[in-house]
């Protein structure tokens, strides 16, 4: 087994290999597409096949697309000699990916994560049908311009949704990374029926692959919960992607039995098991 750095000009090869397994590796196949240059990205290779890919970021973000448990005990010599010394910040994938490495590092003595967030992967195939008769609301396509009525729902959602416990929010990089996915991404928000000028819920994406985009950032207002908005808001990113041809992924923690429900409803279905473990 060998392990090989990826570099634009083999783009080719590597994503036809991400492509038989995207929808476990939305993000992974997001960056090497975009050619994004705060990460690195390797192929571990034998005799020439790839049989593994994995990214790390510069604050130690490690994506992974593992699919053949067999190979596992292959990669710990060269995972092991790679990492030895990093620093690390998250390991994001499927399951079984992720737990090997969290055991790996462990072994090596990188530590344990502070956080393990376990996730239901949810797909949803072009065409497939949505069910109707849900309230629906009016929803709008948000820009830039509409970022400071963001906040309060973005803010919310990292707190509870995406920080580890006891990280307090950094509201100005919260801000930062919402501008860019307002530039790069789709972002669909239901006003307030009152017409205050807020919204009270909202859903997007945060990268877009091969065959399908991965939606994100997902949060309604608890006071409006169960009413409508989130599946408003999610079924107008669906109906989006439907016309661009792009199938749908997720993931949801496993305890959020509500939006799971919202999911299946849009046509979603589960699709396997996802971790995020913090290490700090």
């Amino acid at each position: 087994m060998n392990l090989v750095r990826w570099y634009p000009d083999n783009a080719s090869g590597v994503l036809l290999f991400l492509e038989r397994y995207e929808t476990f590796c939305a993000s992974l196949c997001c960056g090497i597409i975009e050619y994004r240059k705060d990460i690195e990205v390797y192929t571990l290779q034998r005799n020439d096949e790839i049989r593994g890919v994995f990214s790390l970021s510069k604050n130690g973000s490690v994506l992974h697309c593992f699919p053949f448990i067999e190979d596992f005990s292959s990669y710990e010599p060269l995972l092991s000699n790679f990492f030895y010394g990093h620093r690390l910040f998250c390991v994001n994938g499927e399951v079984h990916g992720s737990l090997f490495l969290t055991d790996l590092f462990f072994r090596m003595g990188l530590g344990v994560p502070l956080q393990f967030n376990h996730y239901i992967l949810m797909f949803r195939k072009c065409g497939s049908r949505m069910a109707t008769g849900r309230s629906a609301y009016r929803v709008v396509r948000c820009s830039v311009d509409n970022i400071e009525d963001l906040m309060p729902l973005e803010s919310a959602y990292q707190m509870e949704e995406v920080l580890p416990v006891g990280q307090q929010l950094d509201y100005g990089l919260c801000r930062q990374q919402l501008l860019r996915t307002l530039r790069n991404r789709i972002v669909f928000a239901v006003p307030h029926p009152a017409g205050t000028g807020d919204f009270v819920s909202k859903a997007g994406t945060n990268a877009s692959g091969i065959h399908c985009s991965q939606l994100g950032g997902v949060y309604t207002l608890p006071s409006c919960r169960n009413l409508g908005y989130g599946f408003s808001a999610v079924t107008a990113i669906v109906q989006l992607l439907e016309q661009q041809k792009k199938d749908c992924v997720l993931f949801v923690k496993e305890k959020n039995i509500s939006a799971s429900s919202l999911y299946k409803t849009a046509g979603f279905n589960t699709s396997g098991y996802y971790i995020i473990a913090y290490y700090s």
